[in-house]
């Protein structure tokens, strides 16, 4: 540095520099946009913007950083000029910043599919990773482990991750300028605690290039940084915070990083897992981001910006001081409580928690079921032929299934189709039914068979709090088999469990359906729990497969 200044000067001077310079940028960057037709339009769905605003403001502040480098190359920075590796490094640096500035230059005029776009971003910044820093150890809470080959990989998906963390959190005018901001400052600090000054240079010219971007962005914002910033700026941000984190004896420490970036990292997770539970594609944008949330809760975009500032804030200085006390896991344990916090309060999160939570019980339901699903697969194939002697087993089990998710009752009636003469019934009702008030369903199930007969089975039960086991599909394959080759009699039923009532001649045809809802209520039997009713054996029938067709009411 020059001779009579000292290294606090010197830091000040050239972010005053940078700050200067990307302010000069900026300027001219919004008169370009607007001659080039490089703008953002507002869409009136998440694009609020009054007008069309220029999209070239990540150029200014590339271009900034780029004159800064070149600057303290000037001036004489003794710590760059002493390590020819650290200079070999930056100039990889600033080879990828540039490029996918120009990659989202492109973006921002043209369009680009996503995928295209994700492909350009991991080979723009491919120089760094392949001629940039070594990246094979790395120090995970004390413990040091060799990533060999895999640790460019590694590097490389983290540095693609962090392009596309700012990436997605530029939604609102300042927020991924500052929060680049913010992480290059702490970056700066943590680079100066460790001895590391030419880190903290490239910090320094960051941190003044947004200083002079943001005079122009801050709401409302006169430009916005476009994809030639965000992505640039993602990746710098990212690399500057793992050579932060770089340990003489140990390599690359994963704490500092991961906490630098939480804010927008957690953003984007919470994002791409309610897109892809909801069933949306994970590139489609939506109104749902955490700065989207406070807008909706009734902050201005400037209280906004501010309170994720203040979030991010938090966490760079929870990395700082697990720097200062040489313990990561203090940065996780800070990090972890101030989102917990967030999700505990509801402020942002909890909806994307809470739709992960149903999927997993989801699944955990349909595991618990695959026992019971096994139990009534065994069964229909041994009743496949449905013998006599089987039958009154068939109506027990359809019975023990019932009563498993609450059924209330359960109705089978045997109704010949030329003279509508029902031919036979059997009934059971449940004591232990709910009161009136309760949400119950009704399934109807009719088969027409080869004999012409309509066999329908009528079932009815009360809406449980929980997810069932047995699924709908093997419920109806149990009603299809029963209904299909019920022949039950006098001569195949205990005397305990059948009552033989008189025919009922023309009963009423009942079309099948499946309601859910406030569904009509059994008149209770006067004999006890299980009540069935029968006449003289039917002749045994051939199973005609007929369609069964559903309706669905909600209650």
């Amino acid at each position: 540095m020059p001779a009579g200044m000292s290294g606090i000067a010197f830091v000040g001077m050239i972010f005053a520099l940078a700050m200067v310079e990307s302010a000069c940028f900026t300027a001219l960057a919004i008169v370009a946009a607007r001659k080039l037709r490089i703008l953002d339009f507002p869409d009136k769905t998440r694009k609020l913007h009054r007008r069309a605003t220029p999209l070239m403001g990540g150029v200014a502040v590339i271009l900034a950083f780029g004159l800064g480098l070149l600057q303290c190359r000037w001036l004489g920075v003794d710590a760059i000029e002493a390590d020819p590796r650290f200079e070999h490094l930056t100039l990889m640096l600033i080879v990828s910043a540039s490029a996918l500035m120009l990659v989202g230059l492109w973006d921002d005029k043209y369009g680009m599919k996503a995928g295209l776009k994700l492909g350009l971003q991991a080979l723009c910044i491919l120089p760094y990773v392949a001629w940039g820093r070594d990246n094979s150890a790395v120090n995970v809470f004390g413990y040091s482990a060799d990533l060999a080959m895999w640790g460019g990989p590694i590097m490389l998906l983290w540095l693609v991750a962090c392009t596309n963390f700012v990436n997605l959190v530029d939604g609102l005018d300042g927020l991924a300028s500052s929060v680049a901001g913010i992480v290059a400052i702490a970056v700066g600090v943590l680079a100066y605690l460790q001895g590391m000054y030419g880190v903290q240079f490239l910090a320094t010219i960051l941190t003044g290039a947004l200083a002079g971007f943001l005079l122009f962005n801050w709401p409302p914002a006169k430009i916005f940084l476009g994809d030639s910033g965000s992505l640039p700026l993602g990746f710098l941000v990212g690399a500057l915070a793992v050579e932060a984190s770089v340990k003489k004896a140990a390599g690359l420490t994963l704490a500092v990083p991961l906490v630098l970036l939480s804010i927008p990292m957690f953003d984007t997770s919470m994002a791409i897992l309610r897109r892809k539970l909801n069933g949306r594609h994970i590139g489609q944008g939506d109104r749902q981001h955490i700065h989207h949330i406070l807008r909706d809760r009734g902050l201005t975009p400037r209280q906004t910006l501010l309170a994720i500032s203040l979030l991010c804030s938090a966490m760079a200085t929870s990395a700082v001081l697990a720097t200062v006390f040489q313990n990561d896991g203090l940065a996780i344990l800070l990090c972890a409580t101030v989102l917990t916090l967030l999700v505990g309060a509801r402020v942002f999160g909890f909806a994307e928690i809470a739709l992960l939570t149903r999927h997993i019980q989801g699944c955990v339901s349909l595991l618990r079921s695959i026992p019971v699903s096994m139990e009534v697969q065994f069964l229909l194939a041994r009743l496949s032929d449905c013998p006599e002697q089987r039958q009154v087993q068939l109506w027990k089990y359809l019975v023990d299934r019932l009563a498993r998710i609450h059924g209330i009752s359960l109705e089978y009636t045997a109704v010949d189709l030329a003279t509508h003469r029902e031919l036979a019934a059997l009934t059971w009702l449940n004591t232990s039914t709910p009161s009136h008030d309760a949400a119950t369903w009704e399934v109807s199930f009719a088969v027409p068979r080869a004999d012409g007969i309509l066999a329908t089975l009528i079932a009815t039960g009360a809406m449980p709090d929980t997810p069932q086991s047995l699924q709908v599909n093997e419920l109806l394959d149990l009603f299809s088999i029963f209904c299909g080759t019920c022949t039950v009699g006098e001569k195949e039923t205990p005397a305990d469990l059948i009552t033989f009532l008189p025919h009922r001649p023309q009963a009423a045809i009942r079309r099948p359906h499946f309601a859910m809802g406030n569904a009509r209520k059994p008149t209770p039997a006067a004999t006890a729990d299980s009540v069935l009713a029968a006449v003289p054996q039917i002749p045994a029938p051939h199973i005609a497969s007929a369609p069964v067709s559903t309706t669905h009411q909600m209650p």
